[in-house]
């Protein structure tokens, strides 16, 4: 929790890289002289840990040129290493953030934002293979947020077994300045062999007239692709795999893309089309939910070109038009199509949340299983009778393995913390999870915790494992701060109801809420607490809202509150009171064994609303049996305190 800069050791005026074996080299690096420097001097199987922050890349150019390379954020949450450009409008360098020019790159756990032309360019002519791109924000990239250039004219300078997966791209603003300021994607890639996209995100990737080629245009040049999991809304187009401008590229040719399924992604269409097919040969479109606000336009879905071959939609729905503007052929086999779907089928198709509602009841158990899908969108099974589209709503029974709660919150000062995870049976195999942290307010990296990427193993009749977290109490008083840990992956089982864990660092340097009222719920039971005498939750006893609580006479009300653990307890309120007479108040006392004894923290006969805040003494402090009370002892029923947002705070000791 306490920001500390990353040890830099310096020799020479130079940063000293770590030694890995084998002569690997891993470069530490915080500032962007040290970035630029670990890239200047970059040697086959070296791996950069950027430390968080921002790294303003103006003038600064990122090549990787050689082999084996990992380039990541230190903390395993992208939004802590951001690489920033000039600007996505302005056409100074840097113009692009990272170049690969070598195989087997991996580049992951950060986010690059504000560059003129590309924010990832994954250079296909000089033959590269093997880049993963992993848990990466792309934000407001002019041209292309993940550009995939080639040889159009060369059949061998192919990339080969580019993964990219767990990005997410993102458009705040409107694109200008350039030359065609509608020329502007997010995944643009041609020459590229076993290709796959998963579980990425498109938003608002627009042009300044609507023109923008959307989230991922897989050009031409494709042999072999995968899109699944992915999502786009507000996107001038969504996915499209092909151009109606031509193939272009010896590779493959007649075809832009040769073989592939796009299965289980969840398009909302922008202003132009959310699928387009485009000369396309043995390609299944399958179980895809897609979305048109206006179930009438025309080409929701685009079949295109004279050499569109063997091409197969099955059970998608696809609220819109299919326009065949093609003369090759396609087959369809149980879809959801034009004005059938509708709103209330989805929790909200604004944003692309196409999960399936009750009200789908066409989509829900309708379809026949395939066995290229046997998980949905969530990667929950299909079963024998699965949905149309694709969610599955109604997943079939089997073990799951999931976090038995999906938060927790403890001290800054507890370490380690253990969240649970849990088998839902006995399994008759070894099951497996991988779990990592993929978001949250606090830093990884011993900053705030530490907690790396695993895999957590069950045994044959275990059903119970825990992931073990360190905190790190720096004694700085701060903000609570979050950890959210994911579990993805699941072998010989399927990921349950809770795959993501919020887990919330109290910081124990500052105080905090235990207990507060407001009394809008119109009854003291809620609070819990004990009432005597004429004392009423009642509409003329607000200091703001609806309710407050009001004691007339004798009367009062009671609460019963642990401060096990925290220290400099306080008692909040606003009151007043309302024709008292002399020796008459209304009181705010404490106990500190349960109500046996009460002592007075305050009194009041103002008829006028106050704020108090009483600081109860020591004995208050870390008490199972802390108690506190409002009481009158007026002698008329029409004698009357008020009370309303009554808070206890502490500090966690």
């Amino acid at each position: 929790m306490k920001r500390t800069t990353p040890r830099i050791v310096f020799v020479s005026a130079v940063m000293l890289a770590l030694a890995c074996p084998a002569g690997a080299t891993v470069w530490n690096v915080s500032t962007v002289g040290e970035l630029d420097y670990a890239f200047q001097n970059l040697q086959a199987g070296d791996e950069v840990i950027i430390a968080a922050g921002t790294y303003n890349l103006s003038a600064y150019y990122l090549y990787i040129n050689v082999s084996d390379v990992i380039v990541r954020g230190a903390t395993g949450n992208a939004d802590d290493v951001i690489l920033q450009g000039p600007g996505m409008n302005v056409n100074q360098a840097s113009t692009e953030a990272l170049n690969v020019n070598a195989d087997d790159a991996t580049i992951m756990d950060l986010t690059i934002k504000e560059f003129y032309h590309h924010g990832i360019h994954i250079r296909g002519e000089n033959d590269v293979d093997r880049t993963l791109v992993h848990n990466v924000k792309t934000i407001n990239c002019g041209e292309r947020h993940i550009k995939g250039s080639s040889d159009t004219s060369s059949t061998t300078k192919i990339c080969d077994d580019t993964v990219l997966e767990f990005v997410v791209m993102e458009q705040t603003k409107t694109l200008t300045s350039h030359t065609d300021n509608n020329y502007i994607g997010g995944i643009d890639c041609m020459g590229m062999k076993n290709f796959t996209i998963r579980d990425c995100v498109g938003i608002n990737i627009q042009g300044a007239t609507g023109g923008g080629r959307g989230m991922m245009m897989i050009y031409m040049g494709i042999d072999g692709v995968t899109v699944e999991r992915c999502k786009a809304y507000g996107c001038d187009r969504g996915i499209c795999l092909g151009n109606p401008s031509g193939t272009g590229h010896a590779y493959m040719a007649p075809w832009c893309v040769v073989g592939g399924i796009v299965r289980n992604n969840f398009v909302t269409r922008g202003i132009n089309i959310a699928l387009e097919i485009c000369d396309t040969k043995d390609l299944n479109v399958y179980y895809n939910s897609i979305y048109s606000e206006d179930a009438s336009y025309f080409r929701t879905v685009h079949i295109w070109g004279p050499n569109t071959t063997n091409l197969h939609l099955a059970y998608n729905i696809i609220r819109g038009q299919i326009y065949e503007n093609s003369t090759g052929d396609w087959t369809y086999t149980g879809n959801i199509t034009g004005s059938t779907p509708q709103a209330d089928w989805f929790t909200d198709w604004t944003v692309a949340d196409l999960h399936l509602t009750e009200n789908a009841t066409a989509a829900i158990d309708a379809a026949s299983p395939l066995p290229e899908v046997t998980e949905d969108y969530d990667q929950q099974p299909r079963g024998t009778a699965p949905d149309v589209g694709g969610d599955e709503s109604n997943p079939p029974e089997g073990v799951t393995v999931s976090f038995d709660l999906a938060s927790s919150n403890g001290a800054e000062s507890v370490t380690p913390v253990n969240l649970s995870v849990s088998l839902s049976e006995a399994a008759d195999e070894v099951v497996t999870v991988d779990y990592a942290v993929t978001g949250g307010t606090a830093q990884g990296g011993g900053v705030d915790y530490t907690l790396n990427p695993d895999t957590l193993t069950f045994q044959v009749g275990q059903t119970t494992k825990n992931i073990p977290i360190t905190i790190v109490d720096d004694g700085d008083p701060e903000d609570d701060e979050t950890i959210e840990v994911t579990l993805s992956n699941p072998v010989n089982a399927m990921l349950g109801s809770i795959a993501v864990h919020t887990y919330t660092i109290i910081d124990n340097d500052s105080p905090v809420s235990l207990f507060a009222d407001d009394f809008e719920s119109g009854n003291f039971s809620a609070g819990g607490w004990t009432a005597s005498g004429a004392a009423s939750v009642s509409r003329q006893a607000e200091y703001e809202g609806t309710y407050g609580a009001k004691l007339g006479g004798i009367a009062s009300i009671t609460k019963a509150l642990s401060t096990s653990g925290y220290a400099d307890v306080h008692v909040k309120c606003y009151w007043k009171a309302q024709g008292l007479d002399s020796g008459e108040y209304l009181y705010c006392e404490w106990s500190d064994n349960g109500g046996q004894n009460w002592y007075e923290l305050g009194k009041t006969q103002a008829s006028s609303w106050g704020q108090a805040d009483f600081t109860c003494p020591s004995g208050a402090a870390n008490n199972p049996n802390f108690e506190f009370r409002f009481r009158t002892n007026a002698n008329k029923s029409n004698e009357y305190g008020c009370v309303d947002n009554v808070e206890i705070i502490g500090t966690p000791q």
